[in-house]
């Protein structure tokens, strides 16, 4: 009978530290959440041509969900930090994948001259069902002719039409910096499948090509997102361009003194 009563409390004693490790461990093992983010990687401010200023910079989906709805926020002040004016814009591309980035641009006409900083912030949705890879860029390139350009081709590789097509590119300087950004001008709205349509992009501020390495390429359309594209570098390509094009330039202005 003792023998029954000492198996009993035994077997009570090995239950209930078995149920203490159970509740100890489901105490610190917290169940995992997915979840949004968005980060500002970096950006610029210039003035362009016109006296318009810009504010281009490149954003970071660093949560582990697609994002859309994404907008970023720059509120201007001037040199004694009084408030000046406040603008808004989204990113170029609508549905941002986790660990992907996306260019944006903001502009300020009215009272951009007495700008002297600017803060920036950034809102956006967390969309869940994101978009499938379907657009892929089998080429492209660039050259300068006063202006920068990129030319290139954009492929729909799904089996239904890819529509509102869009190209964007970042540009980046040897720190990987943002250092201006463009979207394209010039691609057909819609791609049927296994299609390829050609686009164009062009960048203009001229005092900025000096700083420019390297760019990158992004698309998207109503249906699907791109293929990761890797950066390309243009540092000894630029260079000499820019070389060239400065020395054709001095060249005129000799010609026209005589």
């Amino acid at each position: 009978m003792n023998r029954m009563k000492k198996l009993i409390k035994s077997s009570m004693l090995k239950g209930t530290v078995f149920l203490c490790i159970i509740l100890i461990i489901t105490g610190l093992v917290k169940p995992s959440h997915a979840s949004a983010q968005v980060s500002i990687l970096s950006h610029i401010g210039y003035w362009d041509a016109l006296g318009i200023l810009h504010i281009d910079g490149e954003v970071k989906n660093t949560g582990d969900v697609p994002v859309n709805l994404v907008k970023l926020t720059a509120t201007f002040y001037d040199s004694n930090h009084v408030f000046i004016a406040q603008r808004s814009g989204g990113t170029f591309l609508k549905v941002i994948l986790a660990g992907r980035k996306s260019p944006f641009s903001i502009w300020l006409e009215e009272g951009a001259s007495s700008v002297r900083n600017y803060t920036l912030d950034v809102t956006f949705n967390a969309y869940p069902q994101g978009r499938p890879l379907g657009l892929e860029i089998p080429s492209s390139s660039w050259h300068v002719n006063t202006f920068l350009y990129i030319d290139g081709q954009v492929k729909n590789i799904r089996t239904t039409t890819a529509t509102d097509v869009m190209v964007a590119a970042t540009f980046y300087d040897s720190y990987g910096w943002v250092t201006g950004v463009s979207s394209s001008s010039s691609v057909p709205s819609n791609i049927n499948p296994n299609q390829v349509a050609s686009f164009n992009l062009t960048f203009m501020q001229l005092d900025l090509f000096s700083y420019i390495t390297r760019y990158s390429l992004t698309a998207e359309s109503n249906e699907y997102e791109i293929i990761p594209e890797f950066p390309i570098n243009m540092i000894a390509p630029l260079l000499i361009t820019l070389t060239l094009f400065v020395v054709l330039m001095k060249k005129r202005k000799d010609i026209h003194k005589h």
